[in-house]
């Protein structure tokens, strides 16, 4: 893997948290499109074929290339960007603004207490529950 100690931290226990779920990841993801190269920290999936792809950050300045990786890695997928802290969320939050982005379905930027969360209650080899989430507000 490629971060510091937390990153690291957080995507193991988000990849135990999907095993206990029966839910299959891999780490390290390449994907390729031209000149743009890069690994996607976790993709899981779940039986139906959708991927949901995992970058934990520190900052907002890579938000835009892990959306890049999203798009690269094809098929229906799901974008959940991780960060540390509250704060860090709002200003990652104001960028994926500032890019004309928005959250939605498929692209969430998640502190690492709501992805773990998340992934605790997801519906057992489904990621249904994370679009059914928005529909029950």
């Amino acid at each position: 893997m490629h971060g510091n100690y937390h990153h690291e931290y957080m995507i193991c226990k988000l990849e135990e948290a999907f095993h206990e779920k029966g839910i299959k990841t891999e780490m390290q993801v390449h994907v390729k499109s031209g000149d743009f190269v890069g690994f996607i920290d976790l993709v899981a999936e779940d039986e139906s074929g959708t991927l949901l792809c995992i970058e934990v950050e520190r900052e907002t300045k890579r938000i835009s290339n892990d959306y890049v990786k999203k798009e690269l890695i094809g098929g229906e997928s799901i974008l959940w960007v991780i960060v540390p802290t509250s704060t860090v969320q709002k200003s990652a939050r104001r960028f994926v603004q500032s890019m004309e982005l928005s959250e939605n379905d498929s692209f969430k930027v998640l502190t690492y207490g709501q992805a773990l969360s998340g992934v605790k209650n997801l519906i057992p080899f489904s990621f249904r529950s994370l679009r059914e989430e928005k529909e029950n507000k």
